[in-house]
């Protein structure tokens, strides 16, 4: 069993409240848009790092799955990124 502690598990549930926190902030207004996507972009990124170093707890095929969402993860955040970029690029041309 892994224990709650070990730092793999701490970073997982670190960038899950980061995630559900600026989900809460941008819901009701207090963060822009334009950060929210940098701020969901590096968090995913973050998290997709995290349940990577999660999966080497958990035996076959158990593991890969959680790799797999972990992949999805990592093209999510570089999907926000890439929108990010976009906004801000249109943003300072204007």
């Amino acid at each position: 069993m892994v224990s709650v502690l070990d730092p793999a598990v701490l970073l997982t549930l670190a960038w899950v409240a980061v995630l559900f926190a600026a989900g809460f902030r941008y819901r009701w207004g207090s963060l822009p848009p334009v950060r929210a996507l940098v701020v969901f972009s590096a968090a995913l990124f973050w998290l997709a790092y995290s349940l990577t170093q999660l999966s080497a707890f958990f035996v076959a095929p158990y593991d890969d799955v959680l790799v797999a969402v972990a992949v999805g993860f990592l093209l999510g955040g570089a999907a926000l990124f890439v929108q990010w970029w976009r906004r801000r690029s249109a943003n300072e041309s204007e």
